[in-house]
Formats: structure tokens, C-alpha cells, sequence
């Protein structure tokens, strides 16, 4: 191909001179890192792409970081005994990939960092290290207006970094806050910033460095405050207030210096007063704490959830509460947690949310997008396991007769059939190999039948109602990608001789 005419000659055995003789390279080499991942070869992979001459390995990495991001983040065996190769190949695809493909597989990955199984702060370093702002050019935009959503993003990410940062790690996180401000400070003088707009662009560790004497600050005032709640009385017998009372001084009790030995269990004892914790505003913020820390590795160990433990506490708050902030952030709670159970547990929720047994409409289309992302994840493993829902023909029985079921038409609904577009097509772009059957001539007409010609046919009719115009837009442009999808199925299956 004649973006890797300038490869250099390379034996018969060398990937990268295969490259050159297949119509999709980018595939061929996600193919190839999660090869070397498996084989314990990352060293060999990322010397030979410093091997290659500049203007080759910028060809060859352009427009591959949103495939191979996530791919390496996952690579926790690899990033345990070989951080440093992981590290060399995240600073080749930061330096020669496409620069806003790099800014947004970085914003991306950071959203799920802590989804990602272990190292979380060490993959949080290494995204923000990612950043390629001397490589963007402003256009419409000054560099601090473009930078400044970036910053409040990196914020928001520290809220969630929070809970698995320790006093060692917590000053490379400050670190490598400082050398990001820097790399924006050489940025905004090379394209001559105005100095007063750079002023609004800061960065904040408060959410990272914790004060010892502000524990012990909290934890006498709960106990001042919660005060003869020790009884031999059951949890029935215990008014709402010591009940709160109670987890409150378990949440706290886990936070300290000296962190208890245990598992999540624990906390089983106590789910009544987080129930109580989430519906009420004082309290709200302390139950995310205890979610955070005792239920998603804050405090202990565990990869997985032994179980679906206050997954249901979770999703009902995050449906009904009525601050939006508060919701988004159960809803990532809801995420993470669905991202640590048992994928056959998980599954069984998603299907549960998303279904018409859940009352909450907002759920069911948010649903649907946590769904695409678990796809997403189970498509992106090397090694897929066997057991996994997400990957099998289980997943569109189950979920083609909640998907292509109609609603009321609203603006819910509206969202909700989006997200089922951006499901498909997801699907669509991931199984190549068809394990799900999402490219059988039977699932390609199912969908045309039951959603894309009903909803195009409705887009017709509605093109001219009044007040639906941004909704409309983007469920025909969703429409217009699943269709462009299955064109391409359809022709490689044709292509196939199928």
C-alpha cells in the first residue's frame, strides 16, 4: 500500500512488511499487538516500530489510537511485569498517532480507567502523560478555550482516581499534574496565547492529598452525633437514624490509617442505612464515598464482585435522584460495579435495566449504553473467555426483542432507539468473526424489518414537526452509520461467497 511505501525491507517473517499486503492495516496491526501481548513480545513489537524511518511510523500509527489505547490498558499481566514496554508503546502512539485521535482515545480511556482491572493509577499517568497539545493547531478556537474543557475533564477524573490513590502514588499523580501544565504552558507560548485567558486554565490536587487530622475530624463528629448506637436490638428495632448512624461509623471506621482486614461482606449488615444515606442530601455524599471505597476496590482487593451486591440501592437512586450531577455519578458507580461482577451477573442486569420491567425510561436508554460499552470491552480482550455473554449468540436473543420493541414517542424514546443504533453498529464494527450472529442474513433483516425501515419511515413523517429538530438530526445521522454498517457487511459476505 502506498502509505507504507517507505517501510523498510524486512524479511518474511516481518509483520510490518505484511502490512503492506493487506487492505486493513490498522486491524492487522491491532492483530499484531495483541499477539505480542499474548506472547509476551511487547519489547520485540515496539523495537521494531522504532526501527522504522519517521515518516513510515507515522503512516503506520496515524489513525490506530483508539484501537490500541484501550487494548494496552487492559494488558494488566504485561503492565505488572513490564510497565516500562507499555510505557514506550503509549509514548510511540502518542508521538505518531493522529493528534486529536490521541486527545480522544485519552479523554475516552480516563472515563474507564478504573474499570480496567489493576495499575489504575499507573494507566491514569500514562494517559495524562498522552496529552499531544504542542501537536494541535488552533483554528476556531483560542488555546486556552480549547484546552480548558480538557482541564475540568482531568478534574473530574481525579474524583474518581481518588479512591485508589495511597500517600506513594498520590504524589506521582501530582507530578505528573505538574509536568501537564507545563506541556501546556510551552503549548500556549508557541502559538502566542493570550496571557490573561491562561490564567483560567489551573489544575487541582484537593482531591487527591487527604489530611489525617480531617479524619479524625469526621469521625468524632459522627460519633458525637450518632452517639449509643452499639445494641444487641436486630436491625429492625434500630431507629433511621441510628441506622444511618451505623454505616456512617463503618464507612468511616474503614478509612482509616489503619485500614481493618475483610472483605465487601462487610458491608452487607449495613446496606439498609445506604439505602437511607443516598435519599437523603446530607447523607448523599457519604453513601458514594462508602459505594466507592468498600464496594469498588478502594479498600480492598478484589478484581471481582462476589456478587451484585446494592446493585439494585444503585440504579434506583441513580434514576430518581433529583440532582443530575448525583444521578450521572450513581450512574457511574452503577457502571463500575456492572463492570466487576461476574459477566453472566452483569449481563442479567444490563438486560433487566434496559427492559420494559425497568419503570424509569432515562434508565432503560443509559442502560443500552453501558451495554454497547460492555461489547466493547468484550471484543477488546485478546484471549475472549469462554463464558462471556457479551460475545455469544446469547447476547441478541436477549436483547434484539427489548431493542426493537417501540415505546411511547417522546424524547426518552428518542434516546433510547439512538443508543439501540449505536449498540448495533458497535456490534457490527466489533464481531468480525460473527461469534454473536449480528451479520447473518436472518439478524441483518431482523434489524431492517423491526427498526431501521420503521424508524426511517418515522423520520420521514416527522421531519417536519416542530421541536424535535436537534433529536431528529442525531437518530438519522445514528440511523445513517448502522445503515452504512450493514452495506459493509452485506458486501463482504457477499465478497465472501456467502
Amino acid at each position: 500500500m502506498e502509505i507504507l511505501a517507505g517501510t523498510i525491507m524486512a524479511s518474511s517473517d516481518d509483520w510490518v512488511a505484511r502490512l503492506k499486503n493487506t487492505d486493513t492495516p490498522d486491524l492487522a496491526l491491532r492483530k499484531t499487538l495483541e499477539q505480542s501481548l499474548a506472547d509476551h513480545t511487547l519489547a520485540a513489537f515496539t523495537q521494531r516500530l522504532n526501527q522504522l524511518a519517521p515518516e513510515t511510523i507515522n503512516n503506520v500509527l496515524e489513525s490506530t489510537p483508539l484501537d490500541l489505547v484501550p487494548i494496552l490498558l487492559l494488558a494488566d499481566n504485561t503492565i505488572e511485569h513490564h510497565p516500562n514496554d507499555v510505557q514506550q508503546t503509549l509514548q510511540l502512539i502518542a508521538q505518531h498517532g493522529n493528534p486529536k485521535q490521541v486527545l480522544l482515545a485519552a479523554q475516552e480511556s480516563l472515563e474507564t480507567v478504573s474499570q480496567t482491572g489493576n495499575h489504575i493509577v499507573w494507566k491514569w499517568i500514562r494517559l495524562v502523560d498522552m496529552y499531544t497539545f504542542p501537536r494541535l493547531v488552533p483554528r476556531k478556537r483560542s488555546a486556552p478555550d480549547m484546552a480548558t474543557p480538557i482541564i475540568q475533564h482531568l478534574q473530574q477524573s481525579l474524583d474518581k482516581l481518588g479512591p485508589f490513590v495511597d500517600p506513594t502514588t498520590s504524589k506521582q499523580v501530582v507530578e505528573s499534574c505538574i509536568q501537564f501544565g507545563y506541556t501546556l504552558l510551552r503549548w500556549f507560548g508557541a502559538v502566542g496565547a493570550d496571557k490573561e485567558a491562561i490564567t483560567h486554565c489551573k489544575l487541582s490536587d484537593e482531591h487527591i492529598i487527604k489530611e489525617h487530622d480531617e479524619f479524625l475530624y469526621h469521625l468524632r463528629a459522627a460519633s458525637l452525633s450518632f452517639a449509643n448506637i452499639n445494641t444487641n436490638k436486630g436491625l429492625t428495632a434500630r431507629t433511621e437514624r441510628q441506622t444511618i448512624g451505623a454505616f456512617v461509623l463503618f464507612y468511616l471506621s474503614q478509612r482509616g490509617p489503619v485500614r481493618p482486614k475483610g472483605t465487601r461482606s462487610a458491608l452487607k449488615s449495613h446496606l439498609d442505612g445506604l439505602s437511607l444515606c443516598l435519599q437523603q442530601a446530607r447523607w448523599r455524599q457519604t453513601a458514594i464515598g462508602g459505594l466507592d471505597d468498600c464496594l469498588l476496590g478502594g479498600l480492598y482487593d478484589e478484581e471481582v464482585l462476589e456478587e451484585d451486591l446494592a446493585m439494585d440501592t444503585v440504579s434506583s437512586a441513580a434514576s430518581t435522584d433529583p440532582d443530575p450531577k448525583t444521578r450521572a455519578r450513581l450512574f457511574d458507580i452503577l457502571t463500575r460495579m456492572v463492570f466487576k461482577v461476574q459477566r453472566t451477573v452483569g449481563f442479567r442486569l444490563v438486560r433487566d435495566l434496559a427492559s420494559k420491567e425497568c419503570p424509569f425510561p432515562n434508565m432503560r436508554a443509559s442502560a443500552i449504553g453501558l451495554l454497547r460499552r460492555l461489547v466493547v470491552r468484550a471484543f477488546s480482550q485478546g484471549m475472549p473467555r469462554v463464558d462471556d455473554p457479551f460475545r455469544s449468540r446469547v447476547l441478541l436473543e436477549e436483547f434484539n426483542p427489548i431493542l426493537f420493541s417501540k415505546e411511547a414517542d417522546d424524547v426518552q424514546e428518542m434516546n433510547r432507539v439512538v443508543e439501540a443504533l449505536g449498540f448495533y453498529q458497535v456490534l457490527l464494527g466489533r464481531d468480525e468473526a460473527n461469534v454473536t450472529g449480528i451479520r447473518d442474513a436472518e439478524s441483518v433483516q431482523a434489524m431492517q424489518d423491526a427498526l431501521i425501515s420503521p424508524l426511517r419511515r418515522h423520520l420521514e413523517r416527522a421531519r417536519d414537526e416542530p421541536g424535535i429538530g436537534i433529536t431528529l438530526r442525531w437518530t438519522s445521522i445514528s440511523l445513517g452509520r448502522l445503515e452504512e454498517s450493514l452495506a459493509e457487511s452485506n458486501s463482504s459476505r457477499r465478497d465472501g461467497g456467502e
